[in-house]
């Protein structure tokens, strides 16, 4: 929530000075700079709005970490200092691979409906479906000869035996 907040303020300047920026934006993919602008504002503003709101959480850190890593390879091979200048392009990108890896956390639109989505299957299912124990046999019992051991009770009338094959 926090990176996605502080990424927003790199790409709400770009999206409002959009006209005066794209004269001055490096195309480093060769894209043209206009192409590449619209791609960084798409991923800075637009993913970062994603990923503060946490949804989407793992497909809006992709475009992110493509846009730091061609930040980071653009710097390293165009600036004078380069680590001081790839530092913050690399911790964001740091942050996005945590992000990518862990998922969205607890306060995020994906888990909620993730477990909105849980709680219907768990609704949907039929409850499980119980065999009704055999009768037990009784030991001492003339009566225990009728009686089928693999019977349900709802075959078992223990109310009237035949008593003629008592014998």
């Amino acid at each position: 929530m926090i990176v996605a907040a502080l990424m927003l303020t790199h790409g709400v300047p770009k999206l409002v000075n959009f006209e005066s920026i794209v004269t001055t934006f490096p195309d480093p993919i060769g894209l043209g700079p206009e192409t590449s602008l619209m791609l960084v504002i798409g991923a800075e503003v637009g993913c970062s709005l994603l990923l503060f709101f946490g949804l989407l959480t793992r497909v809006a850190a992709i475009p992110l970490l493509i846009t730091m890593t061609v930040a980071i390879v653009h710097t390293v091979y165009t600036a004078e200092e380069s680590f001081r200048t790839v530092e913050l392009p690399f911790l964001y990108w740091t942050a996005f691979l945590c992000i990518l890896l862990a998922g969205p956390g607890a306060p995020s639109i994906d888990r909620w409906a993730a477990e909105g989505i849980a709680r219907f299957r768990k609704k949907k299912q039929p409850p499980p479906q119980h065999r009704v124990p055999p009768v037990p046999r009784v030991a001492a019992s003339a009566a225990s000869r009728y009686i089928d051991p693999d019977a349900t009770s709802e075959e078992v009338n223990l109310t009237e035996w035949d008593t003629t094959k008592a014998s």
